[in-house]
């Protein structure tokens, strides 16, 4: 089977695929209860969220299970989820969003991997790049653009706080350089690092 150039990369080990087989190859052949999954990414089951959920999903389909599993729904998302999110953001941020800023996805993977789809690779203006603001940063992110060279870096500012203390900054100045931006891609807090990024600092980005 021959595959494009994009099919090849999408075939290709990236960093997503690669975390997943490591959890998948450490976890092989075990039995319930001989290691203490803390979950990788997502949160690990708590009781009481889990209780809550699986009861709202049960009352989702008694109300009406064809709509719910059986027919298509609109492509952004659920219509009173996404009224739900602009109501939400508007009153938290006082942020103007309306319906069409609005998308739900499958996962945050997903979206990312549809956002940097959108807004990276050749343009008339030249290329343009899924740029992390602040690395190291979650390994997963190596396989979201199909073009070559199409994620980059910027370097943290290193901040000390004491003898035995430092925190990666944002470099806004380098940030400000750059001229081949398509997308900004911010994890607060970060994977590994668990660092966040100050409010202050989100504001001039």
């Amino acid at each position: 089977m021959r595959l494009s150039p994009i099919g090849a990369r999408m075939a290709g080990l990236s960093g997503l695929r690669s975390i997943m087989e490591d959890v998948a190859s450490s976890t092989a052949g075990t039995a319930d209860g001989e290691w203490l999954n803390l979950s990788v990414g997502n949160p690990a089951p708590i009781p009481e969220a889990r209780a809550m959920w699986q009861q709202s999903l049960v009352a989702v389909l008694e109300e009406d299970f064809d709509r719910a599993g059986c027919r298509y729904g609109p492509s952004r998302g659920s219509a009173a989820l996404v009224e739900a999110i602009d109501d939400y953001f508007g009153r938290t941020y006082g942020w103007e969003l309306a319906p069409e800023n609005i998308v739900v996805g499958p996962g945050s993977q997903m979206v990312c991997f549809a956002a940097a789809a959108l807004f990276s690779g050749p343009g008339p203006d030249g290329p343009r790049k899924v740029v992390l603001p602040l690395v190291p940063d979650y390994t997963g992110y190596q396989g979201l653009c199909m073009h070559e060279g199409g994620i980059a870096g910027v370097s943290p500012c290193i901040e000390t706080e004491g003898k035995h203390v430092f925190r990666y900054a944002l470099d806004l100045d380098g940030l400000a350089r750059r001229r081949d931006i398509g997308m900004l891609l911010i994890s607060s807090p970060g994977n590994p690092t668990g660092r966040s990024i100050d409010q202050a600092d989100l504001g001039p980005v």
